[in-house]
C-alpha cells in the first residue's frame, strides 16, 4: 500500500512580505526624511492599512490554512502591536496629541507618518525573525519543563502559594493604611512612585500562580474537590484585581484561565476559533470596565459612585474611544524619539541594558539606586509634562531600538524580537500535553503582548524573574502521578 505524501502549501505571507518589503522600507525612509511631503492623511490612512495588511495577514494566513492556535505568542504581540501604533494613528487623526503637538484634525502629520512608516518595518522585520528556522532550533535544544506533577504535592505546593502571596497583599494593603486607605488611595500617583516592590509584587502574584495550578489539577484529574477550592480561591482574586488600580489584570486573570482551558483541552484549529469567541469576549469586556476601573484607580470606594461616573463614557462611544486609547501612545513615543534623536538626543547605543546589571539590587540596600524604569527615564527627558509626576510612558520596543541606534537597528531589534517569541512558541505552547507549560502559558500569558509597550530591560528582569519563579515552582511540582489526559 503506498502511503500518500502530504505535501506541505508554501507560506503565502512570508513569500509577500518579501515582495512588498522594498516597498514598505521605501515608505518607511521617505517619511524620515522627506516627512514634509509626506504630511497628508491620505498617507496616514495608507500606512495604517500596510500595517494592518502586516498584522492580520499571518493570522488570516492560519486560519484559511487550518492551522491558527489561540496561544500562538506571535499573534497577540501583532494584534498589541497593530493597538498601539495602527489604532493610535486613527486616533491622533480624530482627538490630536498633546505629545506630539497636534490639535484635532491637523494636516501637517509628517512627524506621525514618519512614525507610522518606522513600526510597520519594524512589525515586518518581527515576522521575518517570527518564521526564521532559528528560533525552533533552539527551542528543541533547550531542556524540557518537567511533563507530570505529583499530584499531592502539587496541591499542597497550590496551598501554600495561595498563603504566601495573599499575605504579602495583605501586608501592601497594611502598609497603606489597611483597607479603606488602600481603597481610597490615588493609584495613579502610588503605583507611579512606587520604587522598591517590583519583585516583591511579582512574588505576591505566587497567589495567582496557586490558583492556577488548581484550576490545571482540576482540568487533568477532574475531581470535585480541586472545582471547589478553584470557586473558593477565584473569587478573592477578581475582587483583588478589580480594585488593585491596574485597568487590564483583572481582565488578563480571566483571559489566562482562558488559555488554561484551551492549553488543558483537545488542542486545534476548530477548537481554537472556538476559544477565540471567549477571547474577543474578555476583550470587550475589558473595553466596557475600562472607564469604571479607570475610576477606581483613582481612589472611589463607593461602587455606585463610579458607576456614576463610567456611565458618561459607556452612553458615547467616542468618549470610549478616547479613555481607552489615550494612554496606549506608543505611536507617539515612536515619533518623538524621530524627531528629537539624534537631533537634541544621542543614540544611547544600547547604554540602558546595564540598568539589568542593577535592577535586581533591592533598593533597600541601595537606597540611591537609580531609575530602573526606562519608560520613566524617558517621560522626564522627552514628553511634555502632561501626566501626574513620577510616571513611566510606553517607550516600545521600536522606540527603544531607535532610541538605541536609529532605523536599522529598529530592523535589528525587532528580528532578533521575533526569533525570540518563536523560541517561546516552540518550547512553552507548542508542546502538549505538558503540565508545566500549561502553567507558565497561563500566568505570564500577558507577556506575549504587552512587552510590545515596554523595554528590553522589562523583558530581562520583571519578566524574566517571573519567569525563574515559575521554573522553580514547576521543579518542585514534578512528579508521575499527574499526567495530561485529554477527553
Amino acid at each position: 500500500m503506498i502511503k500518500e505524501r502530504l505535501v506541505r502549501k508554501p507560506a503565502l505571507f512570508p513569500t509577500l512580505y518579501l515582495l512588498t518589503g522594498v516597498l514598505i522600507v521605501g515608505i518607511g525612509i521617505a517619511s524620515v526624511s522627506l516627512g514634509e511631503a509626506l504630511e497628508s492623511r491620505t498617507i496616514t490612512y495608507l500606512l495604517v492599512a500596510v500595517l494592518a495588511f502586516t498584522t492580520f495577514g499571518p493570522i488570516l494566513q492560519r486560519i484559511l490554512q487550518h492551522s491558527f492556535d489561540l496561544a500562538e505568542p506571535g499573534i497577540w504581540f501583532a494584534l498589541f502591536y497593530f493597538a498601539h501604533f495602527g489604532v493610535r494613528a486613527i486616533y491622533d487623526l480624530i482627538f490630536g496629541s498633546p505629545i506630539l503637538g497636534l490639535g484635532p484634525g491637523a494636516k501637517d502629520l509628517g512627524l506621525l507618518n514618519a512614525a507610522l512608516g518606522i513600526s510597520i518595518i519594524g512589525l515586518l522585520a518581527f515576522w521575518i525573525g517570527y518564521h526564521a528556522r532559528f528560533g525552533k532550533v533552539i527551542a528543541r535544544a533547550l531542556p524540557v519543563l518537567p511533563q507530570r506533577w505529583n499530584a499531592p504535592l502539587a496541591l499542597l505546593i497550590a496551598l501554600l502559594c495561595l498563603i504566601f502571596g495573599w499575605s504579602l497583599r495583605i501586608f501592601f494593603i497594611t502598609q497603606a493604611g489597611g483597607l479603606g486607605a488602600w481603597l481610597e488611595a490615588n493609584k495613579y500617583e502610588i503605583l507611579a512612585q512606587a520604587e522598591g516592590t517590583v519583585y516583591l509584587g511579582i512574588l505576591a502574584n505566587l497567589a495567582k500562580v496557586g490558583l492556577f495550578i488548581i484550576v490545571i489539577l482540576a482540568r487533568v484529574r477532574k475531581r470535585s474537590i480541586y472545582w471547589f477550592l478553584f470557586i473558593i480561591f477565584l473569587m478573592p482574586e477578581l475582587i483583588y484585581w478589580f480594585f488593585s488600580g491596574s485597568r487590564a489584570q483583572f481582565v488578563f486573570v480571566l483571559l489566562g484561565l482562558l488559555i488554561c482551558f484551551y492549553m488543558t483541552s483537545k488542542r486545534g484549529h476548530e477548537v481554537s476559533m472556538k476559544f477565540s469567541k471567549w477571547a474577543v469576549v474578555l476583550a470587550a469586556l475589558l473595553i466596557i470596565l475600562f472607564p469604571l476601573l479607570s475610576v477606581l484607580r483613582g481612589g472611589v470606594t463607593e461602587l455606585q459612585v463610579a458607576l456614576a461616573h463610567s456611565s458618561v463614557f459607556w452612553k458615547e462611544p467616542m468618549k470610549l474611544l478616547e479613555i481607552i486609547c489615550e494612554r496606549q501612545h506608543g505611536l507617539d513615543s515612536l515619533g518623538i524619539l524621530i524627531e528629537r534623536v539624534p537631533k537634541e538626543e544621542p543614540f544611547t547605543m544600547g547604554s540602558e541594558l546595564l540598568l539589568i546589571l542593577v535592577a535586581w539590587i533591592p533598593r533597600t540596600l541601595w537606597p540611591e539606586k537609580p531609575i530602573i524604569s526606562p519608560g520613566k527615564i524617558f517621560y522626564e527627558k522627552f514628553y511634555p509634562h502632561i501626566f501626574h509626576r513620577g510616571t513611566a510612558v510606553a517607550i516600545t520596543l521600536p522606540g527603544e531600538f531607535y532610541w538605541d541606534l536609529g532605523f536599522i537597528n529598529v530592523i535589528i531589534g525587532m528580528l532578533l524580537i521575533g526569533v525570540v517569541w518563536q523560541i517561546l512558541f516552540k518550547y512553552l505552547v507548542h508542546p502538549p500535553g505538558n503540565l508545566s507549560n500549561i502553567l507558565v502559558v497561563s500566568v505570564m500569558f500577558p507577556t506575549f503582548f504587552v512587552i510590545v509597550e515596554q523595554s528590553i530591560v522589562s523583558f530581562l528582569t520583571m519578566h524574566l524573574f517571573q519567569f525563574l519563579v515559575l521554573v522553580l515552582v514547576v521543579l518542585a511540582l514534578r512528579g508521575r502521578a499527574v499526567k495530561m489526559e485529554v477527553h
